[in-house]
């Protein structure tokens, strides 16, 4: 939730910011995934489900019968083919996976014996991922 949250600091970052290297790495490797992944919470089925759930606790319609969807998966779907064609010459060998919330533990813990699941601390995961990129530190 913070991207969305900080999306109008971050597009202004954008605009003003003068490395060109770093401005192509934060738009393909972190914001077009991460626009993908809002637009997902979008899709017809998760809609629904977030309506009936609202309707059910404040008894209120919400949005219902907008004829062109919802303005803010607008929003979010031109803002990707807005940086889809404005950086399609960028591109870098490592591609982001977003790992949702709930598997991070689990991909993260080292299993021998069994897997008992424990929560690697930020720098147990910036080694491992430092160590899979053959960064030595």
């Amino acid at each position: 939730h913070e991207l969305a949250d900080n999306l109008p600091y971050v597009l202004r970052l954008l605009s003003i910011h003068k490395d060109e290297c770093f401005i192509n790495e934060l738009v393909v490797m972190i914001m077009i995934p991460a626009l993908e992944k809002m637009l997902s919470e979008f899709d017809a089925a998760k809609t629904q489900i977030r309506e009936k759930v609202l309707n059910k606790k404040q008894k209120v319609i919400i949005m219902e019968g907008i004829k062109d969807g919802n303005i803010y998966k607008n929003a979010i779907s031109s803002l990707i083919m807005v940086f889809k064609k404005d950086f399609e010459n960028v591109v870098y060998e490592k591609q982001v996976e977003i790992i949702p919330a709930y598997a991070k533990a689990f991909l993260h813990s080292d299993c021998e014996d069994g897997c008992s699941v424990s929560t690697p601390t930020p720098e147990q995961v910036k080694q491992r991922a430092m160590e899979q990129m053959g960064i030595h530190s």
